[in-house]
């Protein structure tokens, strides 16, 4: 399993491919939270779109004030863990070829459950909150022992047994 994870990472391409896509994927929970004010501030006709980048990037870097310690913690790991999954499937379907049916499955699952889990307990995740409310089940998450940042740990965990069984599976399957 870590064989795999060395080969992967010693091509250039593949540690870019994992840092780009941590990046997007930081970017994207920290901004999910503000997504009402993004779509307003967009839709502005009389601001430029240097002054709409500014606000926008204004959001990104009021990262450390808008989050809990711990909050930020499990969206650095979510989006960490997000650029090694997508990464390594990438790997999967350029070096296994057609074998990889299974592998993207996984990958897949991966990537969907820390969709669905990740964001700002506080302000909400990018689905399952969002779908507690709409079935009136909101008053929830207050009652969770962690106030919501179990769909957080819920999204790392998902990546982490994906990550795991993807490279699992890829340390069995014969190399191109």
């Amino acid at each position: 399993m870590f064989r795999v994870l060395k080969d992967i990472f010693s091509h250039k391409k593949y540690v870019s491919i994992a840092a780009a896509a941590a990046f997007v994927s930081f970017w994207m929970l920290v901004l999910a939270s503000n997504i009402p004010l993004i779509v307003r501030v967009l839709g502005y006709g009389t601001a430029g779109m240097g002054e709409k980048v500014k606000i926008i990037t204004s959001l990104f870097l009021s990262v450390g004030t808008n989050f809990s310690f711990f909050s930020l913690s499990m969206i650095i790991i979510i989006s960490f863990l997000t650029g090694l999954n997508l990464s390594t499937i990438l790997y999967a379907i350029r070096h296994t070829g057609a074998q990889t049916r299974g592998v993207k499955i996984t990958a897949a699952g991966g990537l969907g459950g820390a969709f669905l889990g990740g964001g700002c307990a506080s302000c909400g995740t990018l689905v399952i909150t969002p779908f507690l409310f709409s079935l009136g089940l909101g008053w929830v998450i207050p009652l969770l022992p962690l106030r919501g940042q179990e769909f957080n740990i819920f999204a790392a965990l998902v990546l982490t047994v994906s990550l795991v069984v993807l490279l699992r599976r890829l340390s069995l399957l014969p190399q191109k």
